[in-house]
């Protein structure tokens, strides 16, 4: 792209307006929709007539960097939603934010969850464990799957393995 360096450094800033909430932790302008990002680059990056297409696809690149380097996607590509016995249909695809108090514990944070796979959380004391679970369990988890079955065997419990 042929685009002088002050009008890239603007459409970074407008992008990063996209990308993250403001330091207040707003996050009504956060937007990973394509055509917001298009709407927000195009007058800025599009020099000549014939552009519009190869500045759409720039952007769209880009978008996509951003959205996984921000939200952790793992790019593998397999996101099917076949049958209901496919051990590769995706059961959970939420992003949350968590706080306990008034410590911001996970913020704009993705969980991905596949049908078929276990999963566990490991981390260090006071990390938000086992708020996560509490949330999860509890059903408090914004975006949360209704009727999606866990089990939550805390610290403290007494479990006899068989």
């Amino acid at each position: 792209l042929n685009v002088d360096e002050e009008n890239l450094s603007y459409v970074s800033h407008l992008t990063s307006t996209l990308a993250a909430p403001d330091e207040s932790g707003n996050l009504e302008y956060v937007s990973f929709d394509p055509e917001d990002w298009k709407r927000t680059c195009l007058p800025y990056l599009s020099s000549r007539e014939g552009d519009t297409q190869r500045v759409t696809d720039f952007v769209e690149i880009y978008r996509k960097m951003v959205e996984r380097h921000i939200g952790g996607e793992d790019g593998d590509g397999d996101d099917s939603e076949g049958d209901e016995d496919d051990p590769t249909k995706i059961i959970c695809d939420i992003r949350f934010n968590l706080a306990y108090g008034g410590m911001i514990l996970l913020h704009r944070t993705r969980l991905k969850l596949k049908r078929g796979h276990r999963y566990g959380l490991v981390g260090q004391n006071g990390v938000g464990k086992t708020t996560l679970m509490n949330a999860i369990n509890n059903e408090k988890l914004d975006g949360w799957p209704t009727g999606l079955r866990t089990e939550y065997v805390d610290s403290g419990s007494n479990v006899d393995l068989v």
